[in-house]
């Protein structure tokens, strides 16, 4: 009996902590052979041994995660230690798997044996223990799942992984030590001295093991290479025509001051692998192919072939930031380019426009003069997260950003997004001597619009209205990692919504040309005021954007001219209307005088069949001219001194554009008067020129429209007729 006792026992855990006093003493010495009981032994075992470093390395490397300060920008984020603090997360993550496996079988077992014996603070301590080790590995199992498999870890549960890791170590670290010193207290002479060894041994060796495992992802960050910042392009064949500064005579700055690898710059693709709500609208918007548009690699090989490939770092700034930014826009890589087959503005990644990257890595607004005023900072990057998405390591890159995303947010989320000043970089434009050979002229200009307007009544103004309100409405999420936690400030993020990044405004034309359907039924409701944005309701008005309204008389005369106005009025956008580059924009009235049988009496704003407008029509544009004077239709700013003519109409005010047709003497009334505003994102004669006469045509909107009715009365009585 005595025998099987002992056998059962020895089966046991091997925790003398769990044992009862009688149980405890026996174990120390078997009553047979008088040789130590494998009991007290068992503090000499590899695997326990392999365990506690397991949950040790596990404890210091959650450590090491937690405390590691974030790298502020690119070459911090090249650094050892970041990279050191990367591979602890993967070593953690698998290495817990492991633990996991190894140590739950025994705990299980272990936690429902002590459950029969008698209850004392100690076993408190291990009830304890054994949860929060069960909430740790259990929250810590769901986020390895979310980030390799989702989109995103949920916030709550991390925040559980981290403090009932916190919670567990010092409740396991006194249990443990409680059953050292109790194994001791009651180990006889005999046994103590090989205790006290395999006690001894057994911290070293779990020491040893959990410093190992830190030391190998040590090893692992200093053999780790990450992308290179540079180009690599020599200083003596990078074109410096403008001066010194290698962007010039963009405004546009590095954090680096020099050309930056296009890898670095580009991936949005990547980013969409988590963010697919904001990838698919930014795929389709503006800022996506603003390099890839056909006509601005038209206008841009212009220059390149009438002023060199270095005068394009002008438009470079703000509708080709990755090229200039890597130094593709010099004569060595445009003649490379173009023995491809390619113009100068087709160096890598060009296609990506204003990538998510360059958006996201503006870190200073550098005055307020515009022409991409900003400087860029190359942001922190992950381990391989250059590397093809679907590749192991584009995986095990995502992975990182999922699990680990504190850097990914704070290098990658500023306060000035908010600002109308960030839009303002790109979103102000002039031109100078260095551009035209002539002196300072005065381009679009939304920014110093918006801040005359009634719809700034100052930071924090209920009234105020800015740019990201209105161009990046709150859009419900569909992807998880879309969503943004509220900072208390009206204009950020809210939970369960993103800013939509189509950016909606006025160019129709494109999207149309690209076939993105959504983007353009979008962007005419847009342009058209039927597009909702709750945030800014009870802000706006009612009904369209610029409204067309017609104020004639109640009755006319024949053989008499009939005079009318047509009034058109800018009352939500919130800058100057039309507003961008007014020499391309065609926006226009079209006005209509019709009797009761149909016949039309007067005409203004037609279009032809050849898709030219009337000429005589009242436009809102602009014709810039050249120093001979001539009037400039293929947006040639390099050639503009100046304008001839500019029509627009500026937040809050009206147009009155009056009409006095001659209403003949054979006409059956009543007469009836409609007037549209419409508008067409680029004028015929620009696209027949662009594109060789191909026949391209683009959509034309109509943004507004009125009709009234006029009764014709006759000369002698004075009736309706």
């Amino acid at each position: 009996m005595q025998s099987d006792r002992l056998e059962s026992l020895n089966r046991d855990s091997g925790d003398l902590s769990s044992a009862t006093d009688d149980e405890a003493t026996r174990l120390q010495v078997n009553p047979l052979s008088g040789a130590p009981d494998r009991g007290a032994r068992r503090w000499a075992s590899k695997l326990l041994a392999l365990a506690i470093g397991l949950l040790l390395y596990l404890v210091l490397s959650g450590l090491v995660i937690y405390l590691a300060p974030l790298p502020s920008d690119f070459m911090e984020s090249q650094g050892w230690a970041w990279k050191a603090v990367q591979w602890q997360v993967l070593l953690h993550t698998v290495l817990g798997l492991v633990a996991g496996a190894i140590i739950s079988r025994y705990l299980w077992k272990h936690y429902f044996s002590v459950m029969r014996q008698r209850f004392d603070w100690g076993r408190l301590l291990g009830h304890l223990s054994f949860w929060m080790f069960f909430v740790c590995g259990a929250s810590g199992l769901v986020l390895t799942w979310q980030a390799w498999f989702g989109s995103n870890i949920t916030y709550w549960i991390d925040t559980v992984h981290t403090w009932s890791g916190f919670v567990m170590v010092p409740l396991l670290g006194w249990h443990l030590f409680r059953a050292w010193v109790r194994v001791r207290r009651r180990a006889t002479l005999e046994v103590l001295p090989l205790l006290r060894s395999s006690q001894w041994r057994l911290a070293a060796g779990s020491s040893a093991a959990a410093g190992l495992l830190l030391v190998i992802g040590a090893g692992f960050a200093l053999s780790s290479s990450g992308p290179e910042i540079s180009t690599g392009v020599p200083v003596q064949e990078y074109g410096l025509k403008y001066g010194q500064g290698p962007f010039l005579p963009s405004n546009v700055n590095s954090s680096t001051g020099s050309p930056i690898n296009a890898d670095v710059l580009a991936g949005s693709e990547n980013c969409g692998s988590c963010h697919k709500d904001i990838y698919d609208e930014w795929k389709a918007s503006a800022h996506s192919w603003s390099a890839s548009d056909m006509f601005f690699r038209a206008v841009a090989s212009a220059m390149e072939g009438d002023t060199g490939i270095e005068s394009t770092r002008y438009c470079g700034g703000c509708h080709n930031p990755i090229s200039i930014l890597s130094g593709s826009l010099t004569a060595e890589v445009a003649d490379a380019l173009e023995m491809q087959g390619k113009t100068g503005q087709e160096a890598p990644h060009s296609e990506e426009g204003i990538s998510c990257t360059v958006c996201h890595g503006i870190t200073e607004i550098q005055g307020s003069k515009g022409n991409a005023n900003y400087e860029f900072t190359p942001p922190p990057r992950y381990l391989f997260e250059l590397e093809d998405e679907d590749s192991l390591l584009g995986r095990l890159s995502s992975f990182l950003i999922r699990a680990y995303p504190q850097t990914h947010k704070e290098s990658l989320s500023k306060a000035h997004y908010k600002l109308p000043e960030y839009c303002g970089t790109c979103h102000k434009q002039y031109l100078d001597e260095s551009v035209n050979n002539f002196g300072w002229v005065r381009l679009q200009n939304q920014l110093d619009n918006w801040k005359e307007s009634k719809w700034n009544q100052g930071p924090g103004s209920p009234e105020t209205i800015v740019c990201i309100e209105c161009h990046m409405p709150l859009t419900p999420n569909v992807e998880e990692a879309s969503s943004g936690v509220s900072d208390g400030d009206p204009f950020g993020p809210h939970p369960g919504q993103h800013r939509n990044h189509r950016w909606l405004a006025a160019n129709q034309a494109i999207p149309w040309l690209l076939e993105e359907d959504e983007q353009v039924n979008l962007t005419e409701k847009w342009l058209k005021g039927e597009y909702l944005v709750p945030e800014i309701q009870d802000k706006w008005l009612e009904g369209p954007a610029v409204a067309t309204d017609v104020a004639a008389p109640e009755s006319v005369q024949p053989a008499e001219a009939m005079e009318y106005s047509v009034v058109i009025a800018n009352r939500k956008v919130g800058h100057e209307f039309p507003t961008g580059p007014l020499d391309l924009i065609q926006t226009w009235i079209e006005t209509k005088v019709e009797d009761a049988s149909g016949r039309t009496l007067f005409h203004s704003g037609w279009v032809g069949e050849d898709n030219y407008v009337d000429p005589d029509a009242h436009y809102f544009r602009s014709f810039p001219i050249d120093e001979e004077g001539d009037v400039i239709y293929f947006h040639n700013l390099w050639d503009m001194v100046g304008t001839t003519y500019v029509r627009v109409i500026f937040p809050g005010f009206s147009e009155k554009v009056n009409y006095a047709p001659d209403v003949p003497e054979d006409v059956a009334g009543p007469l009836t008067i409609s007037a549209n505003l419409r508008m067409r994102k680029f004028h015929q004669k620009f696209v027949d020129v662009t594109t060789d006469n191909s026949g391209l045509t683009f959509p034309i909107t109509d943004l507004s429209s009125s009709i009234v009715e006029v009764e014709l009365v006759n000369q002698k009585t004075g009736r309706a007729r």
